[in-house]
């Protein structure tokens, strides 16, 4: 049997209103604790038998690399997995680093990461609120410079809600005063954006 393991170590720093997986106290789960929920799944067995041929362990399930240790941890999942990493074309990053630190989309790139992901809720106003957290959409922004930077394409999804539709002609506009179609396209790949 083929499995995932996530543990929510460090949480996420949004409160975003469309998380289907809800808001819970951010926690702080220590290595030594992760890797002995790890080894218990490596050595379960059913029958004699180990019950898990392949397991791929996450040390997050909100906000991917909230930990100021990510890469340790990265590191970690990878040497206990028992499948190939799980991260190289995964298009999940975290937003709030990405706005703060300056080696963490070198180190995306580096480790095989061509696209991520954003989301917005409209322009600023909607996109803070919805998110749950001042500034968001100002770190999108500066998401998005840093990723085209480093070689990496934006891929925008943006939620259809009531506030914001009459937003959606904004943000084409934005985006195309970003060209955004044009450098996605530089890289080598099409620039998404999808509801």
């Amino acid at each position: 049997m083929q499995a995932s393991v996530e543990m929510d170590m460090f949480g996420c720093p949004n409160r975003c209103k469309h998380c289907w997986i809800g808001h819970h106290r951010n926690a702080h789960v220590s290595t030594l604790d992760f890797t002995w929920a790890a080894e218990q799944f490596q050595n379960y067995r059913r029958g004699g038998e180990l019950f898990f041929k392949g397991l791929e362990f996450y040390s997050w399930y909100r906000e991917p690399e909230y930990s100021d240790n990510y890469r340790e941890l990265w590191d970690l999942c990878n040497n206990l997995n028992r499948v190939k990493s799980h991260r190289p074309g995964f298009e999940l990053a975290s937003i709030w680093r990405l706005a703060r630190d300056t080696t963490y989309a070198p180190w995306l790139k580096q480790i095989g990461v061509n696209c991520v992901q954003l989301s917005l809720v409209g322009m600023e106003k909607n996109t803070d609120y919805f998110t749950g957290r001042k500034g968001a959409f100002k770190d999108i922004m500066k998401a998005i410079e840093i990723l085209i930077t480093a070689g990496i394409a934006p891929r925008i999804q943006m939620f259809p809600l009531k506030p914001n539709l009459v937003e959606f002609e904004g943000l084409k506009s934005l985006f195309r005063d970003m060209r955004l179609e044009e450098r996605v396209r530089d890289l080598g790949r099409e620039f998404t954006c999808f509801l």
